[in-house]
């Protein structure tokens, strides 16, 4: 206090002390002004009568320049939660609206009537994988309802921008079809370097150790623990799909044990859902001796292949077999042609890939584990492994593109909206 006024006074602060948007290190404050310190925005009322509008403090730096007057402010409600500031008379008190971490700047009068309504596709400012329903049309930068201000102006509730204090024109968030193009398609080249991120290539080594010494169990133990290798199998493919869907850059850790029957069954539906009609006829021509019946296995073989990706994708998501019908998966195909049969044909030269190394170990050793070379023997483990890694890459690989399909068209797949 001095002479009865209300004095604030900076000692040196970090952000600094504004009146009413204007650096100062000492001055008088006034009922209605608005005060910030550091990133908190606060109201002073003193016992008068409160101005319609809040002038500029007067700043006290040496040889600083007169401050003009800001545009006129609302009056904030002295029904907000209120707080004592020590030195001042007991009648005043301050408000804290919202908090603003960085420090602010002068304002402009907010335009006058309505903001127009802007259309654009830009992300918040703060959050990048948020779409941006607010623009200022001061900074030109755009923001999501997390990153603005909430201001009652009379019986109105006005959007404010933080930082500039300036009123916010509403974003008309279009997503059109080429821009999710381009995010897919402007991914996919990434998918090769994805189980590389991070601490991808040790996941990858632990994976395929575990995978491997399944396959092996699985090969002499009967037929629950070959629903156990593909358990895992999938869980992994389905951690990968889901890190991807929540735009993670990174290889996820290994999956949990704990639902590694459920996902044998999920795993098992998907196969049924879209090779079953394929197999049918294939056992349908064997006992039939029908020709007709192996000329039609041909389209329900390139039917299957079709199927099988939305239908692992969709249950990877939804985590249900259910989502392997044909309600769920055909309406999605039809949804997302062009990057479905993009992605198919990628899906198919990786497994391709994957096939014709199967062939060249087979040529390389012809013997298999019958071999009296122990040297072939260790040679041909060597190479094994190698190329258990290498299929647990591309294996890797192929979630990912399916991820991708997903994270670039989930509006148009609305798999999740009510």
């Amino acid at each position: 206090m001095e002479d009865g006024n209300a004095l604030i006074r900076d000692l040196g602060s970090t952000n600094g002390t504004f009146v009413n948007r204007a650096l100062v290190k000492e001055a008088v404050l006034q009922s209605g002004h608005t005060v910030h310190l550091g990133g908190v925005e606060i109201a002073f009322h003193g016992d008068g009568p409160a101005p319609t509008y809040m002038g500029v403090a007067q700043a006290v730096l040496p040889g600083a320049p007169r401050v003009a007057t800001a545009a006129p402010m609302a009056r904030i409600s002295a029904a907000a939660p209120v707080a004592r500031i020590a030195g001042t008379p007991p009648v005043a008190r301050i408000a804290a609206p919202d908090v603003d971490a960085s420090p602010p700047v002068m304002a402009e009068a907010p335009p006058a009537g309505s903001p127009a309504i802007v259309s654009s596709n830009q992300p918040c400012k703060f959050h990048p994988k948020t779409p941006g329903r607010w623009h200022c049309p001061k900074c030109q930068r755009f923001f999501c309802d997390f990153c603005i201000t909430t201001r009652a102006v009379g019986a109105t509730q006005t959007k404010v921008c933080r930082q500039c204090g300036v009123e916010l024109s509403p974003v008309q968030v279009s997503i059109g079809a080429s821009s999710s193009h381009e995010r897919f398609f402007a991914k996919l080249p990434g998918v090769f370097a994805y189980p590389f991120k991070g601490a991808g290539p040790f996941i990858l080594i632990v994976s395929m150790i575990v995978i491997a010494a399944l396959d092996f169990i699985s090969g002499g133990f009967g037929i629950f623990t070959r629903a156990l290798f593909y358990g895992y199998l999938f869980a992994f493919m389905q951690n990968i799909i889901h890190s991807t869907a929540s735009e993670d850059e990174e290889l996820p850790g290994w999956p949990a044990w704990d639902d590694i029957w459920g996902c044998a069954m999920r795993l098992l539906v998907c196969v049924v859902m879209s090779f079953g009609p394929a197999l049918g006829l294939f056992f349908y021509a064997i006992y039939s001796e029908e020709p007709t019946a192996g000329v039609a296995m041909i389209p329900a073989m390139i039917f299957g292949c079709l199927y099988f990706p939305m239908a692992l994708l969709a249950v990877a998501m939804k985590d249900s077999a259910l989502a392997a019908n044909p309600l769920v998966v055909l309406p999605a195909i039809v949804k997302v042609p062009l990057e479905y049969i993009v992605t198919v044909i990628l899906l198919a030269a990786v497994i391709g890939v994957r096939q014709v190394g199967e062939v060249g170990m087979t040529e390389l050793f012809p013997k298999g584990m019958l071999t009296h070379s122990i040297t072939t023997l260790f040679e041909m483990f060597g190479a094994r492994v190698l190329w258990n890694f290498i299929g647990l890459y591309l294996l890797a690989v192929n979630m990912r593109i399916l991820g991708l399909l997903y994270v670039a068209k989930k509006r148009k797949l609305a798999w999740f909206e009510r």
